[in-house]
C-alpha cells in the first residue's frame, strides 16, 4: 500500500500541472509532447544500464499503453475548452474502474462484498459529478463527448498496465513504459504547431514527465503485490481525493451541489477498498 500511496501523490503532481498549464495559458499540446519526451528520457538510462532479461511482449503492451495514453491526454485537454478542470480530471481519474473490472473478468479476481460496494460508489461518484456539469455548461455534449473518449482511453491504458504487472523483472516493465511514452509522443507530435515551446512549457512538461514515470513505476509495483481490482480502484479514488483537496486549498475552487456527494463517495471508496 505504500507504493500505492506514492503513486497517488505523484499522480497528484501530474494532475495539478494540468491546472498550472491551463491557468497560465501555456501551449498544452507542447506541454503534452514535452512530458512524453521527459518521461522517455527518464526511463531510457534505467533500461540501458539495468540488469535482467527483457520480455519482448513488453513492446506490444507498451504500444497499446502508448496509444491509449496518448488519446486520453489529447481528449482530456480538449474537454478543458468546454468544462472545468477539477471535475473533468476527477471523472477521468475514476476510469481506473475499467482495469478493475477487467481484472475480475479476465484475471479471475474475486472482490469482497465491501469492495463491490466501493466500485458501485465509484460509478455513482462519476454520474453525480458529471450530472452537475451537464446542467451548468454552455456546450455540455461537447464536454461529455471528449470526456467519454478520455475516460475510455485512460481506462484501456490501465488494462495494459495490469497486463504489464505480470512482466518478469524491472527491465521489462521499463521497456513497456518507454515504448508507451514514445508512442504517445508520436501521437501527440502532429498537434503542435506555430511557435516552438518556451521555458514555461519546457518546465511544466519536464515536471509532468518525471511525475508520471514515478507514478507508473510505483503503480506497477503495487499491481505486482495487490489484486488489480484493489490497486486500480483505490488508486483512482485516492487521486480524486488528493486533487480535490489541492483544488480547494491551492486554487480556491468550491465543488457544487451533488458534486460534493460524488467527491465524498470517492473518498469513501478508498476506505472501503482497505476492508
Amino acid at each position: 500500500m505504500i507504493q500505492l500511496l506514492g503513486a497517488i501523490l505523484c499522480n497528484a503532481v501530474f494532475g495539478q500541472s494540468y491546472k498550472l498549464a491551463v491557468a497560465r495559458e501555456h501551449d498544452v499540446d507542447w506541454v503534452s509532447l514535452l512530458s512524453f519526451a521527459s518521461s522517455s528520457l527518464a526511463v531510457l538510462p534505467q533500461l540501458a544500464f539495468g540488469r535482467g532479461d527483457l520480455a519482448w511482449t513488453a513492446v506490444a503492451l507498451g504500444g497499446g499503453f502508448g496509444l491509449a495514453s496518448g488519446f486520453a491526454q489529447v481528449a482530456f485537454f480538449r474537454t478543458l475548452r468546454y468544462g472545468p478542470l477539477s471535475t473533468s480530471y476527477a471523472i477521468v481519474s475514476l476510469s481506473t474502474l475499467v482495469p478493475a473490472l477487467t481484472s475480475i473478468v479476465l484475471w479471475g479476481e474475486r472482490p469482497s462484498t465491501w469492495q463491490y460496494v466501493a466500485m458501485g460508489a465509484t460509478v455513482l461518484a462519476v454520474l453525480l459529478m458529471g450530472d452537475v456539469e451537464l446542467h451548468n455548461l454552455s456546450r455540455p455534449l461537447a464536454w461529455a463527448g471528449w470526456l467519454a473518449l478520455a475516460y475510455l482511453s485512460s481506462g484501456l491504458s490501465g488494462v495494459c498496465m495490469k497486463a504489464a504487472g505480470s512482466l518478469p523483472g524491472e527491465r521489462s516493465r521499463l521497456l513497456f513504459l518507454l515504448v508507451g511514452y514514445v508512442v504517445s509522443g508520436i501521437l501527440t507530435g502532429p498537434l503542435v504547431r506555430g511557435r516552438g515551446p518556451g521555458m514555461p512549457e519546457l518546465a511544466v512538461g519536464a515536471v509532468r514527465g518525471l511525475a508520471i514515470v514515478l507514478a507508473n513505476l510505483l503503480l506497477l509495483s503495487a499491481i505486482a503485490s495487490l489484486p488489480g481490482h484493489v490497486a486500480f480502484s483505490a488508486y483512482g479514488a485516492g487521486i480524486v481525493m488528493v486533487n480535490v483537496m489541492a483544488a480547494v486549498v491551492l486554487w480556491h475552487e468550491r465543488p457544487r451541489g451533488w458534486a460534493i456527494l460524488g467527491i465524498l463517495l470517492g473518498i469513501a471508496a478508498v476506505v472501503l477498498f482497505s476492508l
